[in-house]
């Protein structure tokens, strides 16, 4: 199994003449199974290059092993195969993921390759891996998949929680709204900054009282306890 970000990693070198023909920048994962392609790390558009999955002859911990230079192909002067097979190849590297129920899960930052050249799983910016088996499909932007998988689950529980936590808040503010000090007795004299609310200490809290104190914002200045 190799991992997307580990092979990015990795020079590429020929056997032949034992050069280092530069580093992959990403990966082109094509629309038929087992294919992809390293496109090289060049500076110029027109110098673009790819090496085919068929033409590696080894990956190890520290280089990418090639037959030879020609292995690399420079899509300006690829044959017509090739060409056709590139226009179906996507990078998958911080692509969007949408389960088919509509949930964005995240962005793809890693995915794992078998060594026959299988994606095999990918692994989204919030640690959540999604099984092969639940990939729909693979787009220029966007990849598709189930929303069988714990990674769905998880999303909706999440908003779930949300929902909850909002009723919750609701429910409190109006335990809220309904609590009045109305009944109750006033601990100390209260004046507003105003001045145009007065009530003394002893005095009980009537309806009309607590309505001028809103009005003047002393209610928390009444300091009120129960009889």
């Amino acid at each position: 199994m190799y991992k997307a970000t580990e092979i990015l990693s990795l020079p590429i070198r020929d056997i032949k003449e034992g050069e280092c023909r530069g580093k992959a920048r990403n990966i082109l994962f094509g629309a038929k199974q087992g294919q992809y392609y390293l496109e090289l790390d060049k500076s110029c558009l027109g110098q673009a290059e790819v090496l085919a999955k068929e033409s590696i002859a080894s990956i190890g911990e520290s280089f990418i092993l090639i037959e030879k230079e020609s292995d690399i192909k420079r899509v300006l002067s690829a044959d017509e195969a090739l060409c056709a097979n590139l226009r179906k190849s996507y990078v998958l590297l911080g692509v969007e993921v949408i389960s088919e129920t509509g949930c964005h899960l995240g962005k793809i930052i890693d995915f794992v390759i078998d060594r026959s050249g299988v994606l095999s799983c990918i692994i989204l910016d919030n640690e959540v891996s999604i099984d092969k088996a639940d990939i729909i499909t693979v787009c220029e932007d966007v990849v598709f998949v189930k929303a069988s998988g714990d990674h769905d689950e998880g999303g909706k529980m999440a908003k779930e929680n949300t929902k909850d936590a909002d009723f919750i808040g609701e429910d409190e503010a109006k335990e809220d709204n309904q609590k009045s000090p109305v009944g109750l007795t006033v601990r100390e004299d209260v004046s507003s900054a105003d001045g145009a609310f007065e009530i003394k200490a002893g005095s009980v809290i009537t309806e009309e009282i607590f309505n001028r104190a809103k009005e003047h914002d002393a209610v928390l200045a009444l300091g009120f306890v129960a009889m």
